[in-house]
């Protein structure tokens, strides 16, 4: 059985565990809003546009300026980079038809010329946020790993004190 003698062995334990915590949280909502957004259909942009990341709160209202993918990706990097997680972080898109994007719902059959398959995007027929879901409860143990492994070679270049 471990024995914990100095008080700072357990201020240290509890620091890098939230540590860990706190970069794997941030590492699964990187991952999850950027698959989210690459997996929003395109067709004015307008909707992958309008994707909104916040810390605390979700957004209100909508994007009146498309942002490029680039952009807007590194607006979702940086919120969540420098935001606090225990806030939670939150993506948010207002447009009155993301819910068709995801779900369906659009006429079917389609008019002539429009994106559409049996009521759904051709692009994200499967929807874009469910699909990312299920991929990063994939990805999570990954993750997870990731960090630990990171953190044990800190540990053994003597960077850092397990305990």
């Amino acid at each position: 059985m471990a024995k914990y003698d100095n008080p700072n062995d357990i201020q240290n334990l509890t620091k890098n565990t939230m540590n860990n915590l706190n970069q794997i949280m941030r590492l699964a909502a990187l991952n999850l809003f950027r698959q989210v957004v690459k997996k929003t259909p395109v067709d004015t942009g307008r909707a992958r546009g309008n994707w909104q990341v916040s810390v605390g709160k979700a957004v209100q209202g909508e994007v009146s300026q498309i942002k490029s993918d680039a952009d807007l990706l590194e607006e979702v990097a940086q919120v969540i980079t420098s935001g606090n997680v225990k806030k939670g972080f939150f993506l948010t898109n207002n447009l009155p038809y993301i819910q068709k994007l995801e779900y369906g719902g659009y006429p079917n059959p389609a008019k002539t010329g429009e994106k559409l398959i049996a009521g759904f995007s051709k692009q994200a027929p499967a929807g874009m946020v469910r699909i990312s879901m299920a991929q990063i409860e994939k990805d999570l143990n990954e993750i997870i790993e990731d960090v630990i492994s990171k953190r044990r070679g800190a540990i053994k270049q003597g960077k850092e004190r397990l305990i």
